[in-house]
């Protein structure tokens, strides 16, 4: 069916069968566990997938020039070239999900992750990965668009609280990400662990479902971002419910479930 704001939504009579053949217990370790992989569902066949980092290489393998260097050429044949490059080096190192490319705007000078984003301009950074992300998704690798969004800084990132008007945010802030879903085709996400007005992005129903799906008519999943005490920024339940999927965790033997 589809909704009034047009967006194609999955018949929730068969979604609703497909969730009641899992266990309690096995919708908690997909959404505990979603770093570096997705884990194995025996019971309904769902392999473990194997996803790595990060937007200017992959598992430190190589090492592309920043990415603000990439969006200083225009070129967007040579950044699908350099995605398509990625997806084939993603193949010989049995990765499915790569993280990246990373599409913030360069919205201040001392952010600590500029290396990975593309530039000033939401439009041009928009250009450059729906390129990249082509050329990856020809390969049939995952990307994982990243940080979703407005993460302007590196030290201290899961306490950022950022402030902006809704205006900058839709026309430039948000814009990179937008052209990746919608243009670029990208099947993931990962959301940055920062705050818009006080709230954070794991847990903004505005951000994850308004947005992204109503508005934006994105089917994505989102991962959230990594390494930084996952409890104390995002409760897993307020998550799941505003609409972001998974916690970069990595599932380890014996590591219990949180999410009751």
């Amino acid at each position: 069916d589809t909704s009034v704001t047009g967006v194609q939504t999955c018949a929730l009579p068969i979604w609703d069968t497909f969730l009641n053949q899992l266990t309690y217990d096995e919708l908690c370790t997909v959404v505990e566990f979603g770093g570096y992989s997705t884990v194995n569902i025996d019971s309904v066949g769902k392999a473990k997938s194997n996803d790595a980092d990060g937007p200017n290489n992959l598992s430190s393998s190589h090492c592309w020039c920043s990415e603000d260097i990439i969006a200083s050429t225009w070129n967007v044949e040579l950044a699908n070239r350099e995605g398509a490059l990625m997806g084939d080096i993603a193949m010989l190192l049995d990765t499915d999900g790569w993280y990246g490319p990373g599409m913030d705007i360069h919205r201040s000078p001392f952010s600590g992750r500029n290396n990975e984003y593309y530039a000033q301009d939401g439009i041009l950074a928009g250009y450059m990965a729906v390129a990249v992300i082509s050329g990856a998704n020809s390969k049939g690798i995952i990307t994982y668009a990243k940080h979703c969004f407005m993460n302007d800084q590196e030290t201290n990132r899961g306490n950022l609280f950022t402030w902006c008007d809704e205006q900058a945010i839709r026309e430039n802030n948000s814009k990179a990400f937008q052209m990746a879903f919608q243009e670029g085709q990208s099947a993931s996400a990962m959301t940055g662990y920062g705050r818009l007005a006080g709230l954070s992005n794991t847990n903004n129903y505005n951000l994850s479902t308004v947005l992204y799906q109503d508005q934006w008519g994105v089917e994505a999943y989102f991962v959230t971002d990594g390494y930084i005490g996952w409890v104390s920024r995002t409760d897993p339940d307020m998550m799941v419910r505003a609409g972001n999927q998974m916690r970069s965790e990595e599932r380890r033997v014996g590591k219990e479930c949180r999410s009751r």
